[in-house]
């Protein structure tokens, strides 16, 4: 019984991917940009534009975009290939990056993401070259497994596929983080921080969800991962987890929590 309702859920789960190219997906309806998009894509006459195997890079014409293009799309291009070659991903399609001079809001982000429509935004200049790779494997994964439900499949897949959370002096290996929170017995339950993702420290957050996804990822293979990213909600998680894995929820985080002790 178990098995047919795996089958059923990763049927399921691989039938609502949806195949987009360039910047829209194919079907019936496609949205408009939200604003702060909108204004970006619109002021195509101040835009330089480049194509690489599977992005188009745009920058201010003779900006640091334009000098550093090579190198944009090498980095690009070897993060896309890595992350298709772990999940076996044939087409990743074509990917709209644009780099900016500053800021992408006043929060200060420097990468965004918008997976519906397969753009990427990031700061670049000469001071701050931010190639937002995060956002790629967003974009990517959206567009080949379907929007997830839930921050901790989202983030926690970026990060265990990226092995570092953090930016600069902030940047820390997975693995090191997950590390010390066990031996400080940090380190919170799967369901909790599950509900409550975006309370926590981002690294303390996305380091455990990666680190738990890997475990699953190495030790159960790709296709029930690829239905709890999209199945995965917070109210439900340990019953889905157990119709897709075949397995008790708590007895797996068990496992889980013993490898990192």
């Amino acid at each position: 019984m178990r098995k047919h309702t795996l089958f059923f859920l990763i049927t399921a789960t691989i039938s609502l991917a949806t195949v987009t190219t360039g910047l829209y997906q194919k079907s019936d309806y496609v949205q408009p940009f939200p604003p702060e998009l909108d204004v970006i894509i619109q002021d195509s006459t101040n835009w330089w534009m480049q194509t690489s195997w599977h992005f188009n890079v745009y920058g201010r014409p003779l900006s640091q975009v334009y000098e550093d293009f090579n190198l944009i799309t090498d980095s690009l291009e070897r993060s896309l290939d890595r992350v298709c070659k772990l999940f076996k991903i044939r087409d990743a399609g074509l990917i709209s990056w644009y780099g900016l001079p500053g800021p992408l809001d006043s929060s200060g982000n420097i990468g965004k993401a918008y997976p519906e429509f397969g753009i990427v935004l990031s700061t670049y200049n000469d001071t701050l070259r931010h190639y937002a790779t995060r956002q790629v494997i967003q974009v990517l994964l959206s567009r080949t497994w379907g929007t997830p439900k839930s921050p901790f499949m989202e983030e926690g897949v970026v990060a265990m596929v990226e092995e570092w959370v953090g930016l600069d002096q902030n940047r820390q290996k997975v693995q090191d983080v997950v590390a010390n929170l066990a031996k400080l017995g940090k380190i919170p339950s799967i369901h909790r921080l599950m509900a409550d993702f975006d309370t926590y420290p981002t690294n303390q957050a996305y380091s455990v969800a990666a680190s738990f996804l890997n475990y699953l990822f190495n030790r159960f293979g790709i296709a029930p991962l690829r239905a709890l990213y999209i199945l995965a909600k917070p109210e439900d998680f340990p019953a889905t987890f157990e119709k897709i894995y075949g397995h008790p929820f708590p007895r797996v985080e068990q496992e889980w929590l013993q490898t990192i002790k």
